[in-house]
């Protein structure tokens, strides 16, 4: 019998080639998703971190929490949402309302729970709040998108919809296994995929650098792919204080080891972007995609 999860996959790509809709107004969005093989290597903090710094940086950005299950960002923050999806959708309510404005000019949507599975299945509401959303995009020059971990149907489809896929990792063997399968997976179904790796914690630039080559070698031999090595974040004691204080780091000290690092991250992001003029897929709504 064919393997489920191998059959959705192949799904997800065939509705991506088949999508068809009418040009967006803005050509500058960079839609971003960041993902991991693994739960546990702080991808989620860093999505928040880099968010903030590109806001920082005068970047307008949207933070997507798009981990159905397990979404955490407004954890992080110490914020409780004042509205889910369901919500929008029960009381008639437009859905910039769901939005969570976070220091530094930050807009994070939270994660809600099931809600976008609700969407995906054909609901009556469904062209609504696909157009709503497509909208919201045209508020931002960056839409930052931190999947679930693993390999799911909702992970791949943020990832080949996406104009770049930063998957984050660590040095240790099972990280970097499980980052190899999502590169994998991805690359199998979008060749032209631009993916790079992040080597998170890590004791120094040396050891990020042969990891991260590591990476790129493997992908490169068996994969015939070429990944972007985009950088890496020491380990560092403030991290751990910030999660424990509900506070992200780079807002908690932004000298310390790991904001300096992400910060030369999110410069590269940015000049990247200028470099690359146009992104190659920005014609079509990341969001009427996933929900088509």
């Amino acid at each position: 019998m064919e393997n489920d999860q191998a059959k959705k996959l192949r799904n997800i790509a065939s509705r991506l080639r088949k999508n068809r809709f009418e040009a967006r107004k803005n050509k500058n969005i960079k839609r971003i998703a960041i993902t991991s093989g693994k739960g546990g290597v702080g991808k989620s903090s860093f999505s928040l971190n880099l968010g903030l710094i590109l806001s920082k940086m005068n970047k307008k950005v949207l933070l997507i929490d798009a981990d159905i299950n397990l979404g955490n960002i407004d954890i992080l923050l110490g914020l409780v949402p004042q509205m889910t999806l369901r919500d929008i959708i029960s009381n008639d309510q437009p859905l910039e309302r769901i939005l969570i404005k976070a220091p530094g000019g930050l807009t994070i949507m939270p994660a809600s729970s099931g809600d976008l599975e609700l969407l995906k299945k054909g609901s009556f509401v469904k062209d609504r709040i696909e157009k709503e959303l497509a909208e919201l995009e045209l508020n931002y020059e960056y839409i930052l998108i931190d999947t679930g971990a693993g390999i799911g149907e909702d992970v791949i489809d943020f990832a080949l919809n996406s104009d770049e896929v930063i998957v984050v990792t660590t040095s240790e063997p099972t990280a970097f296994t499980d980052a190899y399968a999502s590169i994998k997976t991805i690359t199998s179904l979008k060749e032209r995929t631009n993916i790079s790796v992040v080597i998170n914690m890590v004791s120094d630039e040396k050891e990020g650098k042969e990891i991260g080559e590591k990476l790129k070698i493997v992908a490169s031999h068996y994969l015939q792919k070429n990944i972007e090595y985009k950088g890496y974040i020491r380990r560092d004691a403030n991290v751990t204080n910030a999660i424990r204080n509900q506070t992200p780091f780079f807002l908690l000290n932004d000298r310390t080891p790991a904001s300096r690092d992400l910060w030369q991250i999110a410069m590269d992001i940015i000049k990247s972007n200028k470099n690359s003029g146009e992104n190659s897929d920005s014609e079509t709504s990341m969001f009427r995609k996933i929900l088509n």
